[in-house]
C-alpha cells in the first residue's frame, strides 16, 4: 500500500504522440551531395582557399603619429609648438620619448580616461534620488585611481 495517499494513483494524461507541437527538424538541402550548413550538428569546416597574409601597412608619418598619440593618450590635439618641435627632432627614439612624455602628464591622462570609465560604469552625473551623491564619489575615486596609476586588480 502506498503511504502517500490516493494522489499518486490518479492517471496523468499524456499528449497524443501523433500531435507534433515541437518544430520539425531541419531538412537537408535537395541538391545532390550537399548538406545543410549544420545538419551534422558540428560547425562547418572552412573551405576557403588559404591566402597569403596581407602585408602590414607602412608606418604612419611623424605628424600622424603625433596626432594619434596625443588623442589616444590624453585626448587633446598637440599644440603648434609641440608639432614643430616633434617634426624638427632628428632622433630615432622620438616616438618612444613622446609616449613617455604624454603618459607623464598625469592630470591630462586622468581627465581623458575618466570620461571613458564613467561611460563604462554608466555614471552620468545626473539623476534624482539618493544615488546622485554616490555618482560624484565614484568619479572622484576614479580620478584619484587614474592619477596615482592604481592597478586594475
Amino acid at each position: 500500500m502506498d503511504r502517500r495517499g490516493p494522489a499518486l494513483r490518479t492517471r496523468v494524461r499524456l499528449p497524443d504522440p501523433r500531435l507534433r507541437t515541437a518544430p520539425q527538424a531541419a531538412r537537408r538541402n535537395s541538391a545532390p551531395g550537399r548538406r545543410g550548413p549544420r545538419s551534422s550538428g558540428r560547425p562547418p569546416r572552412r573551405r576557403l582557399p588559404r591566402q597569403a597574409q596581407p602585408a602590414p601597412p607602412p608606418p604612419a608619418s611623424d605628424s600622424t603619429f603625433l596626432r594619434r598619440a596625443h588623442l589616444d593618450l590624453i585626448g587633446l590635439l598637440p599644440t603648434p609648438e609641440e608639432v614643430e618641435a616633434f617634426l624638427q627632432d632628428p632622433s630615432p627614439d622620438k616616438r618612444t620619448r613622446l609616449v613617455h612624455t604624454l603618459l607623464a602628464r598625469d592630470t591630462d591622462y586622468a581627465e581623458h580616461w575618466l570620461t571613458f570609465w564613467n561611460d563604462l560604469l554608466r555614471n552620468d552625473y545626473g539623476g534624482t534620488g539618493f544615488i546622485t551623491g554616490g555618482r560624484r564619489q565614484i568619479s572622484h575615486w576614479l580620478h584619484e585611481a587614474l592619477l596615482t596609476n592604481k592597478p586594475f586588480d
